[in-house]
């Protein structure tokens, strides 16, 4: 498999219009500049016509983007694009500043709605955000999973979890090559697996319980020579099998290889099964479920709805 971004498309079938966009990107880092990363396509069978708008968390303030954003309005930035072909897969790579004034450990929530001049068929994949927290530092090489606590019922629906593994070139030289090893072991149902997108070109294969990115000639520049161009990531759904009790965890590490140096670990990632009376939502959680709640005009009984 090779790619940025990609969809799963129904082939054959005339007259789909269906639009998906997803975001994810490095937390925060008070003082400083870092990067959200949009990937958006047409998984549907006729040409669509889609407009992206980005909304900023408050401490957050739009620095650039790789594609000219047709207008910046405050918080709201917005991408006018052209007619994408069925198929196509194009993403967005966007700068931002985050306030010194912001409080370590702070909530913050960014999230991105895609909309289309057609009848999209399903809006449930045309928004996604991305909640994180404000932080003074951070491990430049880690993985983020989308849920710390999933319920029996999640597992019995086979809930898709996503993934984001982030890394960067904190070396002395230019990475001429990055493989990134993941182990998914015998609690996933990895006819599940879907890519979501990646910041550089890729190969991928999943065998033997063990999915392998390669980033061949990535040329990744060091940090002192290019910060923000020193960093790279991607981020992929799996569901766990449906035969997980109550009380099991999910544990996920990537291994991250720069050239021939040993390689990387990333933190470990924990999802517990649990009960829904036990998954009492976290302070921050409330508070940024509430103002994108708010903000798209949906109720606040509404879940969030991911890409």
């Amino acid at each position: 498999m090779i790619g940025y971004w990609y969809g799963l498309r129904l082939p054959g079938i005339p007259g789909i219009y269906d639009g998906a966009v997803d975001l994810w990107g490095w937390n925060p880092w008070i003082g400083n500049n870092t990067t959200l990363y949009i990937g958006y396509s047409n998984i549907g069978t006729e040409d669509l016509t889609p407009t992206i708008a980005l909304t900023l968390d408050p401490v957050l303030s739009y620095v650039s983007a790789t594609t000219t954003a047709t207008s910046v309005n405050g918080q709201t930035i917005i991408w006018a694009l052209p007619v994408m072909t069925p198929g196509t897969n194009a993403g967005i790579t966007v700068t931002v500043y985050t306030d010194p004034a912001t409080t370590p450990n702070q909530s913050v929530l960014d999230y991105v709605v895609l909309t289309t001049t057609e009848n999209d068929i399903n809006m449930v994949n045309n928004t996604d955000d991305v909640h994180g927290h404000a932080s003074t530092s951070f491990d430049p090489n880690d993985k983020a999973v989308s849920e710390e606590f999933i319920t029996p019922q999640d597992v019995v629906d086979q809930k898709k979890l996503e993934f984001t593994v982030r890394f960067q070139n904190t070396g002395n030289a230019p990475a001429v090559n990055i493989v990134i090893k993941d182990s998914l072991d015998a609690d996933w149902d990895l006819s599940t697996f879907e890519m979501i997108g990646a910041t550089h070109p890729y190969t991928l294969t999943v065998s033997n319980e063990v999915a392998i990115w390669t980033f061949a000639n990535i040329m990744l520049p060091t940090e002192d020579s290019d910060a923000l161009g020193s960093q790279g990531s991607f981020q992929y759904r799996v569901a766990p099998k449906s035969s997980l009790n109550l009380g099991e965890q999910l544990t996920n590490r990537a291994d991250i290889y720069f050239d021939f140096n040993e390689p990387v670990l990333t933190n470990t990632t924990v999802t517990t099964v649990a009960l829904s009376t036990a998954l009492a939502e976290t302070p921050w959680a409330t508070d940024c479920s509430s103002r994108l709640h708010r903000a798209m005009g949906w109720s606040t009984s509404v879940g969030r709805m991911h890409g």
